[in-house]
C-alpha cells in the first residue's frame, strides 16, 4: 500500500540539508495546504523539483529563483493555489480550478532568474486570456500548461477553447524549438515575428481561425515539421530555406506554394496541400528527390498527372483525390516504394495503369474507367491489403487472378457493369478476404458453396446482380459475418435459419428475390441477437411473423458495423445498405448506431402483429406493407417513440 507524508511544512526540515542533492520529488503527498517552504533555496544544487499533487498552497516562494541551477520546475497539481499571488483585474476570467495569471511581477521575477530553466510545468492552472504570457515564456525552451490549451512539449495534453489572438511578442520566445497550439480557438493572423523563431523545429497551428498571410519562415533553417491546416489563412508561401521539412498546409485559403520556387526548397519529406484551390501540379515538386508523401487531394487539377511524377522513386504515399484529372501515364510501376495510392473521385478514363508492387492501398473509386479489368491485375498488386474499383464502368468478368493477392483483405469493385459468374476462388479466400463488395453489376449464377471452416468474412453484398440459385449451406461457415445483403437478384430458397451460428450477424437484407415459406425457425436459438437492419420484402414468405424479442441493437443501441482492415493503422471500411421506406430509396453511407429498421413488406404474411414488437425501442422503421395480416394493432406499438 502506498503512504503519503502529512502533515505541515516542518516535517521537511531535515530534508533541506541535503545541499547535493540534484533531483528531487514530493509528487502525490499531503502538506495539508501549507505554503512551499522558502528553505528549498538552501538545495543550491538542484536540478529537478517536482511537487506535482503534493497539497502546497498559497504563494509561491520567491527563493525558488535561487536555484539557478535548476532545469525543471513542476507546481502543478489539482489542489495547488496561488490565488494569494493574484490580483485578478477580472474576475469573470476565473474558472473552476486554480487560476495563475503570467503577468503577475513575483512569479517573472522568479523565472527570470532561473536562467537554465528549460521546462516549465502549470499543469491544471488556468490562464486568463489577458495575461502576458509572452513576456514569461521567452526564459524558456518548452513550456506546458494543459488547461489552458498551451502545448510547448513533445507530448498530447487534453486542451480546451482559449480563444484569443497570438501578438507580435510571440517572437521572443527565440529558444523554442516546439510550439503547437492546434485545437486553441485562437483569430487573427499569424505574426511575422514568427521569423525571429531560429531555433524552431516543430510548429503546429493547424485547426484553429487563423486568417491572412503565411509568414515568412526563411530564417527557421531548423525547422522540420510545420502544420497550418485547417484555417482560413491565404496567399502563398514565398520565401523558405527549409531541410528536411513535413509541410502541412491543407484546408486553407492559400494558393499553396509559390511555382518559382523551384529548386530553392532543397528536401521536403511530407507535403500536403489539400483543398488549398490548387489548378496545376506545383513546379517545384518535381525537384523534391526525398519526397516520401504527398497529398494534394480536394483541388482543382485538371489534365494528365505529369510524368515527372513516377521519377520520384521515394514517394510512399500519394492521395490525388477529388481533383479533374483524366488521364495517367503508366509511371506507377516506377514507384517501387509507393504503399497508399488514391486516385478516386476524379475523371480518369481508358487502361488502369501498371500498379505500384508494392502498395497495399489501392483507391480507384468514382472515376470514369470503360474498360476490362485486366486479366493479370492480381499478379501486379499481391501485397494490397485494400482494393477499390467501384462506381466506375469496368465490364465483362472478374478476373481471377484477383485471388493470387495473397493478402488482400477488402475488395470492392460495386457499381460497375461486370457480368459473368463469381470466381470459385474468390470465395474460397475467406479466410483473409473479410470484405467482398460486389454489388450493382450484372453477375449471373448462383454463389459458391464453398466457403472454408475457418472463413473470417465479415461483410457480403451482393446486391442488385442477377444472381440465382440458393444460398450456400457453407456460408454458416463465416460465424464472423456481420452483413449479408443479397437483395434484388433471382435467389430462391427458404428463410435461412440454416445460417443460425452467425451470432455477430448485423444487416439481412434478402429483398426482392424468390424466397418462400414461412420465417420461423425451430431453432429457438437462432436468434441473430445483433441484427440492427433485417429486410426480407417483396418476396414469397408465408405464414405468421415470429414472436421477436432477442434483437439487441432494437432495444438499446449498439456500435455501428465496420470492418477494420488494418487494425495498426486503424484504418476501416464501412458499410452501406440501401434501405427502401414509403417509396423511397435511402443509402445508409455508413451502418449507423442510431438506425434500425424491420422491413416485412410485400410477401404473404398473415394473422396478428405480435405484441413483442412494442418491447423493440430504438426501432426506427417498421414496414408491414402488403401482407394479409389481421386483428387489431397492438397498444404495445405506443412505446416505439
Amino acid at each position: 500500500m502506498n503512504e503519503a507524508i502529512s502533515g505541515g511544512r516542518d516535517n521537511l526540515s531535515s530534508l533541506f540539508n541535503l545541499q547535493n542533492l540534484q533531483y528531487l520529488s514530493l509528487a502525490h503527498n499531503n502538506f495539508n495546504g501549507s505554503q512551499i517552504p522558502s528553505e528549498f533555496e538552501k538545495m543550491t544544487n538542484l536540478s529537478y523539483l517536482n511537487l506535482p499533487s503534493a497539497g502546497f498552497s498559497g504563494q509561491i516562494p520567491i527563493e525558488i529563483s535561487h536555484l539557478t541551477t535548476l532545469v525543471s520546475l513542476d507546481l502543478s497539481s489539482d489542489y495547488f493555489s496561488v490565488d494569494t499571488l493574484l490580483k485578478i483585474a477580472n474576475p469573470s476570467l476565473i474558472q473552476r480550478g486554480p487560476v495563475l495569471k503570467l503577468e503577475n511581477p513575483s512569479l517573472n521575477v522568479l523565472v527570470q532568474n532561473l536562467t537554465e530553466l528549460v521546462e516549465l510545468i502549470l499543469d491544471d492552472v488556468n490562464i486568463s486570456a489577458r495575461g502576458n504570457y509572452s513576456r514569461v515564456l521567452r526564459k524558456f525552451h518548452k513550456f506546458e500548461v494543459a488547461a489552458s490549451h498551451f502545448f510547448w512539449v513533445e507530448r498530447h495534453i487534453s486542451k480546451k477553447d482559449l480563444p484569443g489572438t497570438i501578438s507580435d511578442s510571440i517572437g521572443y520566445l527565440t529558444k523554442f524549438s516546439t510550439i503547437d497550439i492546434s485545437h486553441c480557438n485562437f483569430s487573427g493572423s499569424l505574426p511575422h515575428s514568427m521569423a525571429k523563431l531560429t531555433q524552431l523545429l516543430y510548429l503546429d497551428v493547424s485547426r484553429n481561425k487563423f486568417i491572412g498571410p503565411i509568414p515568412s519562415f526563411s530564417t527557421a533553417k531548423k525547422l522540420t515539421q510545420i502544420k497550418l491546416s485547417h484555417n482560413d489563412l491565404s496567399g502563398q508561401i514565398t520565401s523558405i530555406r527549409w531541410g528536411e521539412l513535413w509541410l502541412l498546409i491543407e484546408y486553407n485559403g492559400t494558393d499553396g506554394i509559390n511555382s518559382t520556387l523551384s529548386s530553392s526548397i532543397p528536401h521536403i519529406y511530407d507535403i500536403s496541400l489539400a483543398s488549398c484551390k490548387l489548378k496545376k501540379f506545383p513546379d517545384f515538386l518535381r525537384y523534391q528527390s526525398q519526397l516520401a508523401v504527398l497529398d494534394l487531394s480536394y483541388n482543382q487539377i485538371d489534365g494528365n498527372i505529369p510524368n515527372w511524377l513516377g521519377e520520384l522513386g521515394g514517394l510512399d504515399y500519394l492521395n490525388l483525390s477529388f481533383n479533374r484529372l483524366v488521364t495517367l501515364d503508366r509511371l506507377f510501376s516506377n514507384l517501387s516504394y509507393l504503399a497508399v495510392l488514391d486516385l478516386s473521385s476524379n475523371k480518369l478514363q481508358g487502361q488502369l495503369p501498371d500498379l505500384p508492387p508494392r502498395a497495399w492501398y489501392l483507391d480507384f473509386l468514382m472515376n470514369h474507367f470503360n474498360t476490362v479489368i485486366p486479366a493479370n491485375i492480381g499478379d501486379s498488386f499481391t501485397s494490397a491489403y485494400f482494393f477499390f474499383l467501384s462506381s466506375n464502368n469496368f465490364y465483362e468478368s472478374i478476373p481471377e487472378s484477383i485471388c493470387n493477392a495473397t493478402f488482400l483483405q477488402v475488395l470492392d469493385l460495386s457499381n460497375n457493369s461486370l457480368s459473368g459468374k463469381i470466381p470459385q476462388c474468390l470465395i474460397e479466400k475467406s479466410v483473409t478476404l473479410g470484405v467482398r463488395n460486389l454489388k450493382g453489376n450484372k453477375l449471373i449464377g448462383s454463389i459458391p458453396n464453398s466457403f472454408q471452416d475457418d472463413c473470417n468474412l465479415q461483410t457480403l453484398d451482393l446486391n442488385g446482380n442477377l444472381i440465382g440459385g440458393p444460398l450456400p449451406k457453407s456460408l454458416a461457415n463465416c460465424t464472423k459475418l456481420e452483413v449479408l445483403n443479397v437483395g434484388n437478384n433471382l435467389i430462391e430458397d427458404v428463410f435461412p435459419c440454416y445460417l443460425k451460428n452467425l451470432s455477430m450477424l448485423r444487416a439481412l437484407v434478402l429483398r426482392s428475390n424468390n424466397f418462400n415459406g414461412p420465417i420461423v425457425c425451430s431453432d429457438p436459438n437462432a436468434t441473430w441477437p445483433m441484427l440492427q437492419i433485417v429486410d426480407i420484402a417483396s418476396n414469397n414468405f408465408t405464414g405468421k411473423i415470429p414472436k421477436i424479442s432477442a434483437w439487441k441493437p432494437m432495444i438499446d443501441n449498439e456500435n455501428r458495423a465496420q470492418f477494420e482492415f488494418l487494425s495498426f493503422n486503424h484504418f476501416y471500411y464501412h458499410d452501406s445498405i440501401i434501405v427502401t421506406s414509403k417509396g423511397r430509396n435511402m443509402e445508409l453511407v455508413k451502418i449507423l448506431t442510431i438506425f434500425t429498421s424491420i422491413d416485412f413488406s410485400c410477401n404473404n404474411l398473415e394473422g396478428p402483429i405480435p405484441e413483442e414488437f412494442g418491447g423493440l425501442r430504438s426501432l426506427y422503421v417498421l414496414n408491414l406493407l402488403h401482407n394479409a395480416l389481421t386483428g387489431q394493432i397492438p397498444p404495445s406499438l405506443a412505446n416505439l417513440t
